[in-house]
């Protein structure tokens, strides 16, 4: 029986880029991950050329939520009378 883990792999993990939601996909990769010689094979493979480019942050924007907070104790506002 002829097992190819890594073309598997990538095929689902290929289908799950198209189709997150695709759940044939999630089960196979699922079992595949979870046979012990898949895994093995999988995790023994060199990876093949990995990107050399730094992650950028510019879709972060500031957002109210997650501006710091002041630290410190709230300043008091004065009382009217």
């Amino acid at each position: 029986e002829l097992r190819n883990y890594a073309d598997a792999f990538k095929h689902y993990s290929e289908a799950l880029k198209i189709n997150p939601d695709y759940s044939e996909a999630h089960y196979r990769m699922a079992v595949l991950l979870m046979d012990p010689a898949a895994s093995k094979d999988l995790l023994a493979q060199k990876p093949k050329s990995s990107p050399s480019r730094k992650p950028t942050f510019s879709a972060i924007k500031e957002t109210p939520s997650s501006k710091p907070k002041p630290k410190g104790k709230p300043q008091s506002v004065p009382k009217k009378k």
